[in-house]
């Protein structure tokens, strides 16, 4: 499964293991704990890069030319987490960022944002009825085309609700709730 690629030298066996484990076709609820810095967050991202490699092409259906689609939700328990995660799968740039969407709750200031987030968030600009300057700035939602598009989508617990009028029961193949940085 690891063959000799950088990912042999970066994971210990029970890592892979958990790779292994989460990336297999069966529906299961996994659960990865460790004490913080114990590569919890490192292991998520490898799983979900592994997730969204297309399959040999042994593994389609005949008849079918098309994998099937994996769509991945990743909620974390506060901002600085989902920030975290979304930045380490940038990082790693297994994945387009017009495939990725950070959610972000329209009453975090974007103005005070992080900006290597910017390529996967989208913000409005409001206006004062006074000048032709922004006076804020908030974060927006795409229309539910796009949010359907999107393979991964991360954002924080709370901000989940947001979702469900946008998409159905089912949507997500995958769901990965990450507690990185949270105390």
């Amino acid at each position: 499964m690891f063959g000799n690629n950088s990912a042999q030298k970066l994971f210990n066996q029970k890592q892979k293991e958990a790779i292994f484990a989460m990336t297999r076709s069966v529906n299961t609820t996994f659960i990865l704990y460790g004490p913080p810095g114990s590569g919890k967050t490192c292991t998520i991202v490898e799983t979900i890069r592994r997730l969204l490699e297309p399959p040999p092409r042994s593994f389609f259906n005949f008849f079918s030319s098309l994998p099937p689609t994996k769509k991945i939700l990743i909620c974390t328990p506060s901002n600085l987490a989902a920030d975290a995660i979304a930045e380490a799968i940038l990082d790693q740039n297994f994945v387009s960022e017009s495939d990725i969407f950070r959610l972000m709750s329209s009453s975090r200031d974007a103005f005070g944002r992080n900006h290597k987030l910017e390529s996967i968030t989208r913000t409005t600009n409001i206006y004062s009825n006074e000048s032709d300057e922004a006076v804020r700035q908030i974060y927006d939602i795409p229309p539910k085309t796009e949010i359907m598009a999107f393979k991964i989508i991360v954002c924080t617990l709370g901000s989940t609700p947001k979702l469900s009028k946008y998409l159905s029961p089912g949507h997500f193949s995958h769901i990965f709730v990450d507690e990185v940085c949270y105390q």
